[in-house]
């Protein structure tokens, strides 16, 4: 019984170990996204030159879909209603140096 029981705890360990990284990658992923959520607007905000300065006089929602953290909306489905969602995708570690990016870099 009692190797039962251990084989039990050793498993349950292990469970609780590899949640905790899970969440230390995600904390990690989330952390390294707001970085570059941060410098994109900074850019926008101080850096003519920046492909980002262009989106002062946009919608908030052109430039989240320009650095990945949205899907683009068709037109004519209505789109965004305004009220806020609960987009879970914005957390899922999206990288913002995505399809247009060549280096990578979503502040150039």
């Amino acid at each position: 019984m009692s190797k039962n029981v251990s084989t039990a705890v050793a498993r349950l360990r292990k469970q609780q170990e590899a949640r905790a990284e899970a969440e230390r990658r995600e904390a990690e992923e989330r952390q390294t996204m707001l970085v570059a959520l941060g410098e994109v607007l900074e850019a926008a905000a101080t850096s003519p030159r920046s492909r980002w300065h262009a989106y002062r006089e946009r919608p908030l929602a052109d430039l989240l879909v320009a650095v990945g953290l949205e899907e683009a909306r068709d037109e004519q489905s209505g789109g965004d209603d305004g009220a806020p969602g609960d987009d879970a995708s914005a957390s899922e570690g999206v990288g913002l140096g995505e399809p247009d990016q060549p280096h990578g870099a979503p502040w150039g």
